[in-house]
Formats: structure tokens, C-alpha cells, sequence
């Protein structure tokens, strides 16, 4: 399970959220047995340690979990604002220098994704937000070991309340989160063209093989971060000409939060589903960058091993 974050509170209340997160899921995952390690890359931590420090590891966590961090001045923006990476995501001249203009993001959230994507060890990659409470039929679901390596997996998002962190046991969350869950009909769809892409709130849960993930390159990285989970899709909708994408009947809850991205400038939706058709025509080779996820650069990262694994 992989997300972004930002020891700083970006977004107001981030820890809390996370907090939920991880309890929710731990105790799901204690529950049917399922050996998941979550991992957060934390991003531009002005203070190496801080985020781990600050989040509660339940020591029901089966795979455990690491924190790994990309230190402010790691030169990420003279990759990402790279003559030839503008060039290539930014269609016209007026947009890149609007860009430029802008400046640097406080998070580039899919290059961040990507770090954790690229440093995870399971065959199985579930890139998430940790604004959401995972229900239990998922943890369940992924737990029986039958995902099909030729499909990628999608849920449903539906909005919640608020939840404080720790002011009741993770049952207790998941009880409630429960109760307000509407039912959907999930189903499986062989794409053959980006308009069957389900693309909507994709960057909450996209559950792929790491095989297809890595693949495609990982999610785009991109100078903006908007649509990037659309492209992400689209970049796995053209691999083998077509994927079977399902889509589960149990759906994700969504904890509130204030919007802190910012409105950069960047492509519309429409540009971006051009180069999907393109992509499911030719190929996402042409988005794919070798170093994806910061491959050959050194991160420092923090471990936590539950009980059952310390004592092996």
C-alpha cells in the first residue's frame, strides 16, 4: 500500500487521517490475515524522522511498514521542469511559460508515488491516498489471493465525515464507515478504448501487478498534478493493446479535508485523453522516463517491524 505525504501537516489534520488509515487497515488486515507493508514517501521533509515519529504503528500491521524520505534539495524540480519534460507534457508554449511562472508544487504527489512504488517488494501494489478508510470487504477481497495479474483493480469513492484519530477503536471506525456505505455493483471490463476507463477519483485506489506497473513506467511524472491518475489508467489501458479493468463492488470512504493543491496551470482532460488514444495506438513508451521514481538516487528510510516479525 503506497502514499504520498508531507511531514509539515500539508492539507490540515494529515496525520489524523493517516492515523485512521493505518489502524483501520491494520486491524482489517490482523483480521483476515492478509501480510500488506504500507509505505509513505515523505516528501521534502524538512525534518528527516519527523513523519514516522508521529504516526502510531499498530503492532497488528502484518507487513509492517517504512517511511522512506526525499530531503528538500534532492533536485527534483530540475527534473521535472526540465526543458524536454515541459516540452513534453505541455502542449503549447503559452502553457509552459505559465508553468515556469508558477513555479515549484509543495508535492509532485505522483513522483511520490512512484518513489514508494518503485522501492515496494510486494508482487502486488495498491497506489492509494491515506485520506480514505479501505472497507473491510476489500481487505478481505485482496486477502484470498486471486487477483488475476492481467487485471488492475478499482473501488468506488464515496465522501464521509470527519473521523478523530484515535478516539475509538479501529472496529469502532470501520463500524461506522459501514453503516453509511451505499451498495454498488462492481464488474469487469476488457478496455479497448480510453472511454471505458474508469477514470473517476483514481488516484485513491488503484490496486495493479507490480509487473504492469513497472511496465508503464509508474504513474506519469509530470510537471503538474492534475489528471495525472486519469493518465495513470490510461498508460496501464494500453499495455498488451487492452487489460481487463475491475472494477470492486465494495467502495472506499473518503475523510474530509481542505484542498491545499492549488490550481498550476496544466493540460486539460481532453488533451490527456488524446494521448490515452494515442497511448492505446502506439504504445506508453513515450511517457515512460527510465529513472522513474527517482530509481538511481539514495533515499534514507525508517522501518517498523511488528511484534511477529522482530522475533523471526
Amino acid at each position: 500500500m503506497i502514499f504520498a505525504a508531507r511531514s509539515d501537516d500539508y492539507g490540515q489534520g494529515f496525520i489524523g487521517r493517516a492515523q485512521n488509515f493505518i489502524d483501520s487497515f491494520a486491524f482489517e488486515s490482523h483480521k483476515y490475515g492478509l501480510c500488506a507493508e504500507i509505505v509513505i514517501a515523505d516528501w521534502e521533509s524538512q525534518v528527516p524522522g519527523q513523519l514516522y515519529e508521529r504516526i502510531v504503528w499498530p503492532s497488528t500491521l502484518l507487513g509492517g511498514g517504512r517511511v522512506i524520505t526525499v530531503p528538500e534539495g534532492t533536485a527534483v524540480a530540475s527534473q521535472v521542469l526540465s526543458p524536454e519534460r515541459l516540452e513534453r507534457y505541455l502542449p503549447s508554449a503559452e502553457l509552459r511559460d505559465r508553468v515556469l511562472e508558477f513555479g515549484e508544487l509543495p508535492m509532485y504527489e505522483y513522483l511520490a508515488k512512484n518513489v514508494g512504488a518503485r522501492r515496494a517488494r510486494a508482487p502486488w501494489l495498491l497506489i492509494c491516498n491515506p485520506d480514505s478508510v479501505i472497507s473491510s470487504e476489500i481487505v478481505e477481497f485482496i486477502s484470498r489471493q486471486q487477483l488475476e495479474p492481467t487485471h488492475f483493480y478499482r473501488a468506488y469513492r464515496v465522501a464521509g465525515r470527519e473521523l478523530k484519530p484515535r478516539s475509538v477503536p479501529p472496529s469502532e471506525i470501520l463500524a461506522e464507515v459501514a453503516s453509511t456505505l451505499p451498495v454498488f455493483v462492481g464488474g469487469t471490463t476488457f478496455l479497448t478504448d480510453t472511454s471505458q476507463a474508469y477514470i473517476h477519483e483514481s488516484g485513491d485506489f488503484l490496486l495493479v501487478s507490480r509487473e504492469d506497473f513497472e511496465a508503464v513506467g509508474g504513474c506519469p511524472e509530470a510537471p503538474f498534478n492534475t489528471h495525472l491518475d486519469s493518465m495513470t489508467m490510461l498508460k496501464l489501458a494500453s499495455l498488451r493493446r487492452g487489460v481487463f479493468q475491475s472494477i470492486l463492488a465494495y467502495p472506499i470512504y473518503h475523510q474530509p479535508h481542505v484542498a491545499t493543491a492549488g490550481s498550476r496551470p496544466a493540460p486539460s482532460l481532453d488533451t490527456i485523453m488524446q494521448w490515452g488514444r494515442e497511448m492505446m495506438c502506439y504504445g506508453p513508451e513515450s511517457f515512460i522516463d527510465s529513472d522513474w521514481g527517482l530509481a538511481s538516487t539514495t533515499l534514507a528510510e525508517q522501518q517498523f517491524l511488528p511484534d511477529e516479525q522482530q522475533q523471526r
